[in-house]
């Protein structure tokens, strides 16, 4: 069933779900209805108990979501999971924010470690094979100074302090690499790609090629085990969509000349 064939007493719940939890049961009623105006474009009865209803009213339509309260900054970056409920949030103001939207609208943890804006955010996912379903695990956080936070956010009582590291510039890109490496890559303005351990320690910066240039890397093994990810295997150039070294690039869907 799609969300539009839901009923509208549902539909109101859910748009309203943030005003509604705070509001004492008389209320309730009449929020449900603006809800279900909000969401469906028409009203339903408020039903007993209302201490008001809603008469006529119109809105513009809005598709059913939740509406998530709790922090006053400006999103500058975000991390969700595809298979898990939850999704992180980063401010203008620095803060970090772990939400679970279906388990309660409020934050289930806020996160300090820095009043410069957050670029970039990132999480390893908690679980078996970083599946994520435990949570964001330890999670990344670059601010706009080129600060590193690692937060472990296993426990939603007692986050543990966070590692700190610097990036070569400010990173406006990461990603938590597949395979259970525990590690993180890192973009910047510039070309700037870089590696980061789930220690924190340090930053290891790959060698990039000039603005313009795309590279595929893949993992290449090492003699300890593990995967490194220290070569790129297919570079080429892009100008306004068009590869410039068709067949030559290495990447084996390089687009024909002329498309």
């Amino acid at each position: 069933m799609t969300p539009a064939g839901l009923p509208i007493e549902v539909l109101g719940t859910v748009a309203s779900a943030h005003l509604i939890r705070a509001a004492t049961p008389a209320d309730r009623p009449g929020l449900r209805q603006l809800g279900g105006l909000r969401a469906a474009g028409r009203l339903h009865p408020a039903g007993s108990g209302a201490a008001w209803e809603v008469c006529w009213g119109r809105l513009r339509t809005l598709p059913p979501h939740l509406k998530l309260a709790g922090t006053d900054g400006a999103v500058s970056a975000l991390a969700a999971h595809d298979r898990a409920p939850w999704l992180v949030t980063g401010t203008l103001d620095g803060t970090v924010t772990v939400w679970e939207p279906w388990r309660a609208h409020h934050p289930t943890q806020v996160l300090h470690g820095s009043d410069r804006p957050v670029s970039a955010l990132a999480a390893l996912g908690e679980g078996p094979d970083g599946s994520g379903d435990e949570g964001p695990g330890l999670l990344l956080a670059a601010h706009d100074d080129r600060t590193l936070h690692l937060w472990d956010t296993g426990d939603d009582r007692r986050p543990v302090p966070p590692a700190v590291a610097k990036a070569g510039e400010v990173v406006r890109f990461a990603a938590a690499l597949p395979g259970g490496v525990r590690r993180f890559a890192l973009g910047g303005d510039g070309g700037y790609l870089a590696l980061l351990d789930a220690d924190g320690q340090h930053a290891v910066a790959l060698p990039t090629a000039s603005y313009g240039t795309w590279s595929v890397w893949r993992p290449c093994g090492r003699p300890a085990g593990g995967s490194g990810w220290r070569r790129p295997t297919g570079r080429g150039s892009w100008s306004c969509g068009t590869c410039t070294t068709p067949g030559r690039c290495g990447w084996p869907r390089c687009p024909p000349a002329g498309r």
